[in-house]
């Protein structure tokens, strides 16, 4: 297991955690050949290895009768890229490791119990992200608001863990119901990621008041679905329903990912993550927390829940450039703090139907500030283009416009009504109830200034003449109404 101290990371390990963003490694040549594979559909030299079974065996060897970690162990030893192909079904992970201090479940590093440890280069593609999916253990009974007791004697396991230098792919398929005690429910990467349709479902960290007060220092639970430390790149990803909770004097942060290294996201929905409201916590915790370097175009927040910090969906204490992204009802942004004023975002076609707190570098162009925007004594920040509610303290091209934007329909809806038991849920249910996004303010329609992004948040062309004027100019924020 790696942890990350809050003021550096163990040497040795991918990246050394720097305040502001991290020093950016070389592309190697087995990360070109995984996103070629990946993205473009570049074909693999090697014959693939065919999982035959769910059951979780192993014996290191995949023949005629191969495992999911058999297949993992053969790609970790073998040099090159590995392609593992994995047939639609559930890949429950039910190998666990011993109990260690204080009877919590420990992890080994060997792939031969609890996570699938990757160490080799290889891509595991399935079927579908819904009929392929990869499983923690079953614990059902668990209840949301679990003690140190409830989880004596669980066994628990994250899905993944990628090792310094490694390198994995993961394409059309699921990962559910990881739990880890410290960080990253489904994924803990340390090496260099790429996930394609990918959903992140319902994957846990819990850290118990033994481990939040040991040394009497702060820990954190982080990445209720995902930690990145190294080098992670994900498109057309899902996080939904992910979650952290701590006691004792543990903090939390990133209910569904948590960013230490170099970070893509392009097409990705964070739905329904959740940090506690009241219980056993210094600090509530945003959706997605980036203490590095994170590229985020065409990203949608919605429903999440915050804890105690109030509506910030997203903190930036690093260097972050956002395109194209929507932000719903009650899902703000902060970059920087009071104490941190070095973090640096770059806005473009962003809609927040929520409030922007800055007191560190902000530079927005083209977008819509539904709630209006606070900034502290010693942030800077420039604005072009930018429609926002009178009166707001973020100056720049502001224009009058009510506190919400309601005739883009985006007032905060009523909380899902699921009869399904939760143990029954899948993320097709989770997000049945979620609304379509929405077009903007009329005042932002064809009223972007300058140059704009060629497309929208939901890669409709821009510009296109959303009034009718006979004049096609790019739309403030998000999305691009089309033309009447």
């Amino acid at each position: 297991m790696f942890l990350c101290p809050s003021t550096q990371c163990e040497s040795g390990a991918v990246f050394a955690l720097i305040p502001r963003g991290v020093h950016m490694r070389p592309i190697s040549s087995t990360a070109l050949a995984l996103a070629g594979a990946l993205l473009h559909g570049a074909a693999l030299a090697a014959q693939p290895l065919q999982v035959t079974t769910t059951a979780d065996e192993f014996d290191g060897i995949c023949d005629s009768h191969c495992s999911l970690r058999d297949a993992i162990e053969q790609a970790n030893v073998t040099p090159g890229l590995t392609h593992i192909r994995l047939p639609a079904g559930d890949y429950r992970i039910s190998r666990p490791s011993p109990f260690g201090a204080y009877g919590l479940a420990t992890e080994e590093d060997q792939n031969q119990t609890d996570d699938y440890d990757i160490r080799g280069e290889m891509i595991i593609q399935g079927a579908g992200s819904e009929s392929t999916r990869i499983i923690g253990f079953q614990f059902d009974d668990l209840p949301s608001f679990a003690t140190t007791a409830d989880l004596v004697g669980q066994p628990l396991a994250r899905l993944f863990e990628v090792h310094p230098d490694a390198h994995l792919g993961l394409v059309d398929l699921q990962l559910m119901d990881g739990f880890s005690l410290l960080e990253g429910g489904a994924l803990a990467n340390h090496g260099e990621t790429l996930l394609k349709n990918v959903d992140i479902y319902r994957n846990r960290v819990r850290t118990p008041e033994p481990l939040g007060s040991q040394t009497g220092k702060p820990l954190w639970g982080v990445g209720g679905g995902v930690v990145n430390y190294g080098s992670l790149k994900a498109y057309n990803t899902r996080f939904v329903s992910n979650s952290v909770e701590v006691q004792g004097l543990s903090r939390l942060s990133g209910s569904a990912l948590f960013n230490y290294g170099e970070l893509v996201l392009r097409d990705a929905l964070f739905y329904s993550n959740a940090s506690p409201l009241e219980i056993w916590k210094d600090v509530g915790g945003p959706v997605l927390e980036n203490h590095g370097s994170a590229d985020i175009a065409r990203m949608r927040m919605a429903r999440n829940s915050l804890g105690v910090d109030g509506n910030i969906a997203l903190r930036n204490h690093g260097i972050l450039k956002l395109s194209n992204s929507e932000f719903a009802a009650l899902q703000g942004l902060q970059n920087g703090s009071p104490e941190d004023h070095d973090a640096e975002a770059n806005l473009i076609h962003v809609t927040l139907y929520a409030g922007v707190r800055n007191d560190a570098g902000m530079e927005v162009r083209n977008s819509v500030f539904s709630q209006g925007c606070g900034n502290g004594a010693q942030a800077r920040f420039t604005a072009s283009g930018l429609l926002a509610p009178a009166g707001s303290e973020c100056p720049g091209d502001v224009f009058p416009i009510q506190a919400r934007s309601t005739d883009a329909g985006k007032v905060a809806p009523a909380a899902p009504s699921i009869s399904v038991a939760p143990a029954q849920r899948t993320i097709q249910i989770e997000l049945a109830s979620l609304l379509p996004p929405g077009y903007p303010n009329a005042a932002a329609i064809d009223a972007a200034v300058g140059d704009c992004s060629e497309h929208d948040m939901t890669g409709a062309f821009r510009p296109q003449d959303g009034n009718g004027d006979g004049v096609a100019l790019c739309d403030l924020g998000a999305m691009e109404k089309p033309s009447p």
